[in-house]
């Protein structure tokens, strides 16, 4: 009976120490992907890629010339409406006198123009950008491209990126990794950059990455020009996974 006893014990904490061998959670990666595994670093070769999204995707087209238009009226709105305001009353003061000042309503004409499509490109900007997630989608009866919202969403949000890294002078941004499956939390870390006609030393001092794999370079990235391919590591508690080559970038 003791031995029985004994027996029953011994297996209870062979038990015991074979949970305590067990690692909770889980992580899975293999379908773990950015939507868009590349960017362009250099303002000439952004101008590329925003004039290959408006070629590929019909309604990104034009959009860029009023997100810069709209850039730049942001912080002088105010006083472009009071300018434009008071060469108006100016136009009408000439017109009424007998012998216009032609040479000066020409340049008032001139100038109306310019603030025109300034102040127009300010308050049409928010209206665009939901006009072409319109038209990337269904559009009006099917005539629009046909993508999902999520992936409308997620073109235009690319295109966006791409103006206001140009205009603003911001720091070069991916997008977060999709696709990781797994108990948070979930951290991200550069694990190589390799290149073949850069310096990927130089180009790994310089790259961040932060929660959800969304990596970032300065506007300015001191790197010299090449293309460098990013592998990441994602681990949590117990796990741990390398993505390799999984971003490329390019520097222009």
């Amino acid at each position: 009976m003791m031995k029985r006893i004994y027996t029953l014990l011994v297996i209870a904490a062979l038990g015991f120490v074979g949970c305590q061998d067990v690692t909770v959670g889980y992580l899975r990666t293999t379908y773990a992907k950015y939507g868009i595994d590349s960017l362009h670093i250099g303002v000439d070769g952004v101008k590329v890629k925003m004039a290959e999204m408006e070629e590929q995707y019909w309604p990104l087209e034009g959009l860029g010339e009023v997100l810069a238009m709209a850039y730049k009226a942001k912080p002088i709105i105010q006083d472009l409406e009071s300018e434009m305001d008071e060469l108006y009353e100016e136009m009408d003061r000439l017109e009424g006198e007998e012998f216009p000042d032609e040479d000066r309503m020409d340049e008032i004409s001139a100038r109306l123009d310019e603030i025109e499509s300034l102040v127009n490109a300010y308050y049409d900007e928010e209206y665009l950008i939901d006009d072409a997630k319109f038209y990337l989608g269904e559009g009006f009866q099917g005539d629009g491209m046909g993508y999902s919202v999520a992936e409308a969403e997620r073109i235009c949000n690319q295109y966006l990126s791409y103006s206001s890294t140009v205009e603003q002078g911001l720091p070069w941004t991916t997008a977060t990794i999709e696709g990781v499956l797994g108990t948070e939390p979930i951290q991200y870390s550069i694990a190589n950059v390799t290149s073949e006609d850069g310096n990927a030393e130089i180009f790994r001092r310089e790259l961040v990455i932060y929660g959800g794999g969304r990596m970032q370079l300065p506007f300015d990235c001191k790197a010299p020009k090449g293309k460098y391919r990013v592998s990441i590591l994602i681990k949590n508690e117990g796990y741990s996974n390398v993505l390799e080559n999984v971003f490329t970038f390019v520097v222009d």
